[in-house]
């Protein structure tokens, strides 16, 4: 058989013999990548990361590129078209087409289907392309680009064909190439199952006790919890969605194995943890207290809590040997008792932990101190009041010589002689003045309460006084300037105050007038005398101005004790 070769296709078709069926064969062997960019796989990745070349490739010397040969060798074919017998000219098209198609490369056929893609920096950068589909890479740049790294994701690889697209690549500026990704099937997604130890603590010996074990466990949603042998802790199970119950133990730590495992279709894929559970003994402390009371004060109570430590819901009971009489303890921790007159007292007690633990338990004591009160001092002292005879309600504060607590009470007592005679209770004493000599009142303080019953009495005396008036016609105010001296009755007791009184409209020699005048002046003793006086010095400061009239008339007025001499004219 003769070589048929593309020679001798050109030169005499004829004898090329080539039948249609060849032909066509012949043609899709040339063909280039077995259409491998059309393949489906699953998602894959690649960073294709790109630098710009510093030196730019010389110019291309301007050719013809392989399809346009083709185009020429076509037209060279039209001009023997005419010599061709028909099946000549099936055989020319088709030959025409072959060298067509041959001429082209790779990455010119399939940029008419595939994906394009650009690089756009001309200082360099990284391009991610993702997807299955063959995708064309084209410098569009002015700049030479060179690849320098193509990464493919994780469980990516390249096809090659198509992928011409390789490290150390270089693209001169709208230059293309090629680069086409595949991915490994993923396999079956296997859950994560991991079950973590806990731990958890209750009071000692606590029975059906509970805690959830999931929080710190990794499963899937569905997973089933079981409980596992070798678990210390009595009464133990574990509910399939993961909370323990347990009895605990009054000492020593136990523990609960248990297992967690995914739903199906992984029902095999388990781990296993372990509970640890701490009994926790509680603590109780009573610490002793004391109590003060009034001295015999009934049903006292006191709070014996405060200072104690126990659990909630601890238990407060009475101990024998307190010597408090009528002593009890209630359950929350209060005292009754009665207090002694004099010497203390104590309650004893006990305070245990609430179950299980009701046999944890401390004791105490209450000691009660009677506090015997202060007697206060309570001394009325008696007084005395000088008061103008046949005076009605007169009044004298019976208080500042008294000694008495704030808050004292005073009342009016019987046996007094003073007519119309009360006491109030701040000590205001209010009577009637007899005539002459004196009367009596009567009265009591006793001091506040708790010590109304300090009680203390006294008398209060009321003596008489009277008022005498006489002239002193025989007197004479001398203008000499010397002392002159009133003299009074000597047989007048002077009590209170003497009063000296001019006359009103006494004319004196001067020719002038003086109206009343009233002064308090003094008992004097002369030299010469025993007897009381008044003394005088005429025109010294503080007293009126000199008479100059002999004759003047002076009235004196005095107080003394009733029945006592009348004045001296």
């Amino acid at each position: 058989m003769e070589k048929i070769t593309l020679d001798t296709f050109m030169i005499n078709p004829r004898r090329a013999h080539l039948p249609t069926g060849a032909l066509v064969t012949g043609l899709l062997g040339l063909v280039p990548g077995k259409m491998a960019f059309a393949q489906s796989a699953a998602s894959c990745s690649v960073n294709l990361v790109y630098t710009a070349e510093p030196v730019v490739p010389p110019a291309a010397v301007p050719s013809l590129s392989g399809f346009g040969l083709a185009l020429l060798l076509l037209g060279v074919l039209a001009l023997a078209w005419r010599q061709l017998a028909i099946t000549g000219r099936v055989a020319s098209l088709m030959m025409g087409c072959v060298l067509a198609l041959s001429a082209m490369t790779p990455t010119d056929l399939m940029s008419q289907v595939l994906t394009a893609l650009s690089l756009d920096s001309s200082s360099g950068g990284t391009l991610s392309i993702t997807g299955t589909n063959a995708n064309t890479v084209k410098n569009n740049t002015n700049v030479l680009l060179k690849i320098t790294a193509l990464t493919p994701g994780t469980g990516t690889s390249l096809l090659s064909p198509p992928t011409d697209c390789v490290v150390g690549t270089q693209l001169s500026p709208n230059q293309s190439c090629t680069v086409q990704l595949a991915c490994a099937s993923a396999g079956p997604v296997v859950p994560v199952v991991t079950a973590v130890d806990d731990t958890a603590s209750w009071p000692a010996g606590a029975v059906g006790a509970n805690s959830d074990v999931t929080p710190n466990d990794s499963y899937p949603p569905g997973s089933l919890f079981t409980l596992q042998p070798g678990g210390t802790c009595t009464n133990s199970s574990v509910s399939n969605t993961g909370t323990a119950t347990y009895d605990v133990p009054g000492s020593g730590n136990c523990t609960v194995n248990y297992q967690v495992c995914a739903p199906s279709p992984n029902a095999a894929v388990c781990s296993t943890a372990v509970l640890t559970v701490i009994p926790v003994v509680p603590v109780v402390t009573a610490v002793d207290d004391t109590a003060s009371w009034p001295a015999g004060a009934i049903g006292a109570t006191s709070d014996v809590t405060p200072n104690d430590t126990y659990p909630p819901g601890g238990l407060f009971t009475l101990q024998p040997g307190g010597t408090c009489t009528n002593s009890s303890v209630s359950n929350t921790g209060t005292a009754t008792y009665d207090v002694p007159g004099s010497g203390n007292c104590t309650v004893n007690y006990q305070v245990c932990a609430p179950s299980p633990n009701a046999a944890v338990c401390s004791t105490a004591v209450l000691t009660i101190i009677p506090v015997v009160p202060v007697v206060p001092v309570v001394t009325p002292v008696d007084d005395e009041a000088l008061q103008l005879a046949n005076t009605v309600g007169a009044t004298s504060d019976i208080t500042p010589n008294d000694t008495y607590p704030p808050g004292s009470l005073f009342t009016l007592e019987p046996g007094g002689t003073c007519t119309n005679s009360s006491v109030s209770s701040t000590g205001m004493a209010t009577y009637d003045v007899p005539g002459s000599g004196n009367c009596t009142v009567n009265y009591q303080v006793c001091a506040p309460s708790p010590n109304a019953a300090v009680c203390s009495t006294a008398v209060l005396t009321v003596n008489t006084k009277c008022q005498y008036d006489f002239d002193l016609s025989w007197y004479y105010f001398g203008t000499d300037g010397a002392t002159h001296v009133v003299g009074l009755p000597t047989d007048a007791l002077v009590l209170n105050t003497i009063e000296l009184t001019i006359d009103n409209g006494t004319p004196f020699a001067s020719g002038f007038t003086y109206g009343p005048a009233s002064f308090t002046l003094f008992d004097g003793v002369t030299s010469s005398s025993t007897a009381a006086g008044l003394s005088w010095v005429p025109g010294s400061a503080g007293s009126p101005p000199a008479l100059t009239d002999e004759n003047t008339p002076v009235h004196v007025r005095y107080e003394g004790v009733c029945g006592g001499g009348g004045g001296n004219n």
